[in-house]
């Protein structure tokens, strides 16, 4: 038990370090994704007018409207630092559901922990975009359909569509 919460302290760690070096740099998305969700928060509505860098007189639908204002919302409560914080829940729910994933693979611990660092040190993709939300949710589609077939338990399927409808408002490309 002591070598689990020891392991997973400086699992954390480098986590924590991977993040902060990855996020030092704020994507320059950050700016579209925040202006449009202050737009769509304050029309009340996802079709707006974008009259920053589109002509006026042409309304805008923005594919990742709900992800626009949970990122506009996260700098309302703390500014910079409410968007750091997002970013870092993310970064960690999506290291929460890779090790799920590949402890469902029968990975063994200290493996899962080591390709979930390799992968966030290889692909950089922690940054404001909406990219780790669309990981995530790929990876719980994978993690539910290997547990049914796994456990052939069918009440797991009904999770899909309610992740397809996430992944349509969160992160649709």
């Amino acid at each position: 038990m002591k070598k689990k919460i020891i392991g997973s302290f400086i699992f954390l760690i480098v986590l924590l370090l991977l993040f902060g070096k990855d996020f030092a740099n704020l994507d320059n998305d950050f700016f579209h994704i925040a202006v449009s969700g202050r737009e769509m928060w304050e029309s009340k509505s996802f079709i707006y007018e974008n009259v920053h860098f589109v002509s006026e007189g042409f309304g805008t639908i923005i594919q990742q409207w709900l992800y626009c204002i949970m990122v506009y919302a996260s700098y309302l409560v703390s500014g910079y630092s409410g968007v750091a914080i997002f970013t870092c829940l993310q970064f960690l729910l999506l290291s929460y559901v890779m090790y799920k994933v590949l402890r469902l693979y029968k990975v063994n611990s200290f493996l899962s922990c080591s390709i979930i660092i390799l992968s966030h040190f290889i692909m950089g993709y922690i940054n404001i975009r909406p990219q780790m939300i669309s990981l995530v949710l790929l990876y719980l589609q994978i993690y539910i359909v290997e547990k049914y077939r796994q456990d052939k338990k069918v009440k797991i399927l009904y999770l899909l569509p309610l992740l397809t409808l996430l992944q349509i408002n969160l992160h649709s490309t």
